[in-house]
This record gives structure tokens, C-alpha cells and sequence, in this order.
């Protein structure tokens, strides 16, 4: 709706521009309430300030369909239609963002509003066994974080950091299965831990390509796929036959 008023001609009629804020408006007065119902819900320590922002921009924009009911210059509708895009970028560079950096790592599926193409922790996924389950559950959260910066890197996130949380905690939950492996599963290691350092090698060459702006990676969203697709495929095999092999007190 932004788009539709910024590229209006300076010819079209004021009833048309005014019709334009009006949509954009209500548009973005349910978009404010939703989000500030989220904050409320996560204890955001901002949201008053968050709210006054939204104030500010609602009432910049009545402020514009204030002017725009009576005659208006070319120039002015230039000068009009800068500063409210301008209102706009600065409330996502840093009232959006400033949430968004938070809750990106804690709850990546509530803040990005999108799930279909985060990973989907589910009993289809369940190995039995509630340790490896609840750290792979924690793996799944990890991965979609990443994803949920990745999203949002044009608007400021660097993804990178959740990279890095992404080596942190794989490489505490290869350790683990490490252990798990000598005591209960020793045949299966070799395979099961180059698995693993395959990974590991993936995610160090992520890291390089992140922090190189000449070899910047251009696809987030194709790393993202390639994680989840190995951390699924290794769960579903390598893992369950690990897993498979646990004594009872450490199976469901």
C-alpha cells in the first residue's frame, strides 16, 4: 500500500491519495495492535516506547490526509511522500529491530510470522529417547533462529551470530552422542561421528563465507535448507540407530 501512494503521479486527484493513506492506515493500525499484542504477551521491556511509535506514525499519517484534502503542489506531494516513507524505514531500522534481535534466538517462529519453511519439531521426528529428543527439539529452535535473521538481514540482523550458536550448540550435542556412542554403540561411531564432522565443516565454511563481504553468500535461505535437511537425515538415521541401541532407562 506504501508503494501504491509513493508512485502515484503528482496528476492523480487528491480523493485518490487521500483514499490511499485512509487503506494504508487501518492496514497498518491492525498490524501495530497485532504486534504490540505479542510484545505484551513476551514482556518486552520496550513496548511502551514501541506503542508510542506506532502512535507516531499513525498520526503522521492522519497528518498527511490532512493535507492532502486540500490542494497540494507536486512539490509538496514529493516532500510528503519521502518523509512518510522515511518514517516508516526508521521505525523497522530500529523500534522493529530492536525486538527482532531479541526474540529472533528465543521464539524465531513468533517473530518471523512464518512457519511453513522453518523446521517442524514433531513426534514424526521423536527418537524415544528424552535426552537426545529434548537437545534435538533445542537444535530445531537453534536452526530456525538462524533462519528467522536470515529473513531479516536487509533490515540490519547479522545472521552471523547465529551461526556461530548454531556451532556452539551442535558441537555440545556432538559431545554428547559422542559419549553415548563409546558406551553404548561403539560400531557405529566412525560413521556416525565423520557424520557429524561433515556438519561441523559445512557450518566453518558458512562462517568464512559470512565474514567475507567478497564472498558473501547469497542465498541464506539455501544454507538454512541444507541444514535442516542434514540435521532431518541424521536425526531419521544415524541417530535413531543410536538411539535404538540405548538401554531402557534412558528410552521412553
Amino acid at each position: 500500500m506504501l508503494n501504491d501512494f509513493l508512485t502515484t503521479p503528482p496528476t492523480a486527484e487528491p480523493a485518490q491519495l487521500v483514499e490511499q493513506i485512509k487503506r494504508m492506515a487501518h492496514s497498518a493500525q491492525a498490524h501495530f495492535l497485532s504486534e504490540e499484542k505479542f510484545l505484551t504477551d513476551q514482556h518486552y521491556p520496550r513496548l511502551q516506547a514501541h506503542r508510542n511509535a506506532h502512535a507516531r506514525l499513525l498520526r503522521r499519517m492522519g497528518l498527511v490526509i490532512r493535507e492532502l484534502s486540500s490542494s497540494v503542489t507536486p512539490i509538496r506531494l514529493l516532500a510528503l511522500k519521502v518523509q512518510l516513507k522515511d518514517a516508516l524505514a526508521r521505525h523497522i531500522r530500529h523500534e522493529d529491530l530492536d525486538y527482532a534481535r531479541i526474540y529472533c534466538d528465543h521464539r524465531p517462529n513468533e517473530v518471523c510470522g512464518v512457519t511453513d519453511d522453518m523446521l517442524d519439531w514433531s513426534q514424526e521426528l521423536s527418537l524415544g529417547a528424552p535426552t537426545l529428543d529434548r537437545e534435538h527439539g533445542e537444535l530445531a529452535r537453534t536452526l530456525n533462529a538462524f533462519y528467522c535473521a536470515a529473513i531479516h538481514e536487509a533490515y540490519g540482523i547479522d545472521p552471523s551470530p547465529f551461526v556461530r550458536k548454531i556451532q556452539t550448540r551442535f558441537q555440545a550435542h556432538f559431545e554428547h552422542e559422542k559419549e553415548l556412542l563409546e558406551r553404548y554403540a561403539p560400531e557405529l561411531a566412525a560413521v556416525h561421528l565423520a557424520d557429524h564432522d561433515s556438519f561441523s565443516q559445512s557450518l566453518d565454511g558458512a562462517l568464512s563465507a559470512l565474514s567475507d563481504p567478497e564472498d558473501r553468500i547469497e542465498d541464506l535461505g539455501a544454507l538454512f535448507d541444507a541444514l535442516q535437511l542434514w540435521f532431518i537425515r541424521h536425526t531419521l538415521t544415524a541417530d535413531l540407530e543410536l538411539a535404538e541401541r540405548l538401554p531402557n532407562e534412558l528410552r521412553d
